[in-house]
């Protein structure tokens, strides 16, 4: 499924963490979308993306939107949390990483955000994911008329500059990509010891 479109019907929602200008109550926004898809039985996984650490709380963003999920009434055994990522091609390549790791499929991936960042997060997952798999995203709308232009505008300004800095990525080829990361030490100095073992 090609496009800045949601799919229906996934083997797995990944639900990103924080972008610029996002709060904890965008958090909260994406954990209900997600927890309303999986009610719906649009997908039977969730994984939660995000290493940073949102304010007010001392966990990783990953592990607060899973824990709210819960509390939502979502299985444990339904979601999971991906603590590691720092950008767009880390929450690919760690969420793959970690559905590998279950067997999870994953011929369907839809990609809950904000909607100003569509460009590039597709072009990340499709970088990450096999040809075969189908890339939606559901965006979440700004209630701010002009936030929702601004960030259409951002989405085209960053977009083409993103995808030129992975063009020569191999898709789907994780090795290639784990050594992109680890060349990333702003992002991923801590995360060292992971990538390197990483598969």
């Amino acid at each position: 499924m090609e496009g800045h479109f949601p799919i229906p019907d996934s083997d797995v929602l990944v639900v990103l963490g924080t972008q610029m200008f996002e709060s904890p109550d965008t958090l909260e926004s994406k954990v209900r979308r997600a927890t309303a898809l999986f009610d719906s039985e649009s997908a039977p996984l969730i994984v939660f993306s995000g290493g940073k650490k949102v304010r007010g709380y001392d966990v990783p963003e990953a592990k607060l939107m899973r824990q709210l999920a819960i509390e939502r009434g979502v299985p444990e055994s339904a979601t999971i949390a991906e603590p590691y990522s720092r950008d767009l091609l880390g929450s690919a390549y760690f969420s793959r990483l970690m559905l590998d790791e279950i067997n999870a499929p994953y011929g369907n991936v839809d990609i809950i955000t904000e909607g100003y960042n569509g460009t590039f997060i597709d072009f990340a997952f499709r970088k990450v994911f096999p040809s075969e798999t189908g890339i939606g995203i559901s965006a979440l709308r700004s209630e701010n008329s002009l936030r929702q232009i601004y960030n259409q505008m951002l989405d085209i300004a960053l977009g083409a500059g993103y995808a030129a800095g992975l063009a020569l990525l191999p898709q789907g080829d994780m090795p290639a990509i784990r050594t992109a990361l680890m060349m990333m030490p702003r992002y991923y100095s801590l995360d060292f010891n992971l990538l390197q073992t990483a598969a």
